[in-house]
């Protein structure tokens, strides 16, 4: 992740829900806590869940503080307009943090597959991703 952060958010709410999360498990949020992080996403209609884990502090930000434990947000969405072939569902992989300055910052680290840590494909079906969330 040695790239600027491209979301932000008030640390204070991260550090409410950092407290909801822990390292291993995979949980879903409510609304009203992802709104708090990342407000666009309940404005989506066609947003199925938000599931959050947390995620052990990482070296390779070179913007989050090291030793706080991070959280990995995944988006789990219908695909409104999907190409030919395209499965049902986009998932994208958000990882949350504080910086050194105090502040709450985000990266998109969405990829093709399930690769980085990412639970879930991009490109995916409702049965795949659930499974995999909700095993």
């Amino acid at each position: 992740m040695k790239k600027k952060p491209n979301l932000k958010f008030d640390s204070e709410s991260y550090k409410v829900l950092q407290g909801k999360v822990e390292v291993g498990e995979i949980k879903l949020l409510s609304d009203e806590d992802v709104a708090e992080i990342l407000p666009h996403i309940p404005r989506h209609l066609e947003t199925c869940y938000v599931a959050a884990s947390g995620v052990p502090p990482s070296e390779s930000s070179d913007c989050l503080i090291f030793d706080q434990e991070q959280i990995a947000i995944e988006w789990v969405r219908y695909e409104n307009k999907p190409q030919p072939n395209e499965p049902e569902i986009n998932t994208y992989r958000f990882v949350l943090g504080i910086d050194k300055n105090g502040q709450g910052v985000g990266y998109d680290v969405t990829r093709p597959d399930s690769g980085s840590g990412q639970v879930a494909d991009h490109w995916t079906t409702v049965r795949e991703v659930t499974s995999k969330h909700f095993s």
